[in-house]
């Protein structure tokens, strides 16, 4: 077996120390300035949905680099992925071609749903797994352990974390989003699928580090991130709805009304 470290370029990131927070700094002032300073002085529609587009499109691109980078160093050292059926398999290139993981998954698909109408089924759904996810990869990045700090890897996997949440942030604080009990079984869906995804590259394709599904991260699994993340979201909702649109609980559970505040939900 291969040991990874072993191809590791130093020097790596190690969590805490002056590097890291550092980066959890600027990252943090970066994000709150650009967000409010869009919010303040960004008031055309037309405005705002290029910013989502163009952010859209580097997210993209930025994805599909670090994808290609990930593949290219697994296929380079060889690494093996303990298959399914007790066997073991080399990773190769046609894994570029699909997300592995759930962040993955969102910054793929978020940009298709910067080109869409206002709350569409994938912002919406997905906008939990963003920010969830943005939030772990400022604070706890463990991957960087294992990777070298000038590594394209390393940069495009922490971008395109920072960048789906902030996108998704960016349309919450505009109202591109609105989240509404009406719309909460979105999220659960948006796990199912990618649920079938894994299970398909975990059977079909034998990759085990397919959308975490074999793997135990202290202790907890796949099914108790999903069920946190719906938790979260469905208290965010509320709180969203309660006190931030003013709605009473009759109006917020009464999944019978499409508005809000007298406005068409989209």
């Amino acid at each position: 077996m291969v040991n990874v470290l072993d191809y590791v370029p130093h020097p790596t990131i190690e969590l805490w120390t002056w590097p890291h927070i550092l980066f959890i700094v600027l990252t943090i002032l970066v994000l709150g300035a650009s967000l409010t300073l869009i919010t303040i002085f960004v008031k055309k529609e037309n405005t705002l949905l290029w910013i989502y587009r163009i952010s859209g499109i580097v997210l993209f691109v930025t994805i599909v680099v670090n994808h290609i980078d990930v593949i290219r160093f697994d296929v380079e050292i060889e690494k093996d992925v303990v298959m399914v059926f007790g066997k073991e398999t080399p990773y190769t290139w046609w894994m570029v071609a699909l997300p592995f993981t759930i962040c993955s998954f969102a910054s793929f698909v978020i940009p298709f749903g910067c080109f869409m109408k206002k709350d569409n089924f994938i912002v919406h759904s997905l906008y939990p797994i963003a920010i969830m996810g943005g939030i772990v990869n400022i604070f706890i990045p463990n991957y960087l352990g294992n990777q070298g700090f000038f590594e394209i890897r390393t940069w495009t996997g922490l971008l395109h974390h920072i960048l789906s949440m902030w996108i998704v942030l960016l349309m919450l604080l505009k109202g591109f989003i609105k989240p509404s009990m009406k719309k909460i079984y979105q999220l659960p869906i948006a796990l199912l699928i990618i649920l079938a995804l894994g299970l398909i590259e975990l059977q079909a394709f034998h990759y085990a580090e397919a959308m975490a599904i074999e793997t135990d991260l202290s202790g907890f699994m796949w099914y108790h991130m999903d069920l946190g993340l719906i938790l979260a979201d469905f208290i965010f909702t509320f709180i969203m709805e309660k006190f931030v649109y003013k709605k009473t609980l009759k109006e917020i559970f009464n999944f019978k009304k499409e508005t809000i505040n007298g406005d068409q939900s989209y």
